[in-house]
């Protein structure tokens, strides 16, 4: 998550930041990347009480109470963002071009509250009350919906629920660049020289380690190669990616300090 990586860089190797930065991280030459959504990652724990499944009536059902707050949790995609208008715009711009390589309804994931449960725990034996249960849930935040905001929600929706209790185990602020600053337009200009094309202006659905440098008042655009079998054992770029992405990084940046 970078904060022994670039953030310890950034803390103690003055030469590590600068004027504006370009990140190379996976996605396509064909999208510039201007920001990113934040994220709340939690847990959430239901405690209820043991009985043998044939007696339902002596115990407490752990998994109903998780399933209950879960549903809760839910309720989160229904917040409003307060975005800007000119991210609006842009990811309404680039969704011809963006949803076509990142697969359809990336429009909608990059402008709403994403809720996703990656994880459940729960029980020990099929003819048994759950004793205790728990899931891992990664909330995904777009631009116009903070932390602060999130959280209040979350307090809403689990508080006072009996038996269930929650932990939030990492979080960071959804961020973005104005898609007008100097960087972007000189690295989509860049990109579109390079690529013969217009180059798709986006914000990001995952999270990089451009988050860290904007934080820091960075102006921060991520423009990195296709990634093919991501996560898999045969994870790779092409060379023809590459080069193209390096030179859009060379001229980006010459454009930019000689602007």
């Amino acid at each position: 998550m970078g904060p022994l990586g670039s953030r310890w860089l950034m803390d103690n190797i003055p030469h590590a930041t600068g004027d504006a930065v370009i990140i190379g991280d996976a996605g396509s030459p064909r999208v510039l990347r201007f920001g990113e959504k934040g994220f709340l990652w939690i847990e959430v724990e239901a405690a209820g009480r043991a009985a043998h499944g044939a007696h339902v009536h002596l115990g407490e059902n752990a998994v109903d109470r998780l399933c209950g707050a879960l549903d809760a949790v839910r309720g989160l995609r229904t917040l409003v963002p307060d975005a800007p208008a000119s991210v609006t715009a842009a990811i309404a711009a680039a969704k011809p071009v963006s949803e076509a390589l990142a697969g359809a309804g990336e429009a909608a994931v990059l402008g709403n509250v994403t809720v996703n449960i990656g994880r459940i725990e729960g029980g020990t034996s099929t003819n048994l009350v759950p004793a205790s249960a728990r899931a891992g849930i990664d909330i995904r935040l777009p631009v116009g919906v903070s932390c602060a905001v999130a959280e209040a929600a979350l307090a809403a929706a689990l508080g006072g629920r009996a038996g269930i209790a929650y932990r939030i185990l990492r979080r960071f602020e959804p961020n973005h660049t104005d898609p007008a600053a100097e960087i972007v337009q000189h690295a989509a200009a860049a990109a579109a020289e390079v690529l013969g094309g217009p180059c798709a202006v986006n914000m990001r659905v995952g999270g990089s380690d451009a988050r860290w440098f904007r934080l820091a008042g960075l102006p921060t655009v991520v423009y990195g190669p296709t990634p093919h079998g991501m996560g898999g054992p045969d994870e790779y770029v092409l060379v023809e990616d590459l080069v193209q992405v390096a030179r859009v990084h060379a001229l980006a940046a010459l454009d930019f300090l000689a602007a």
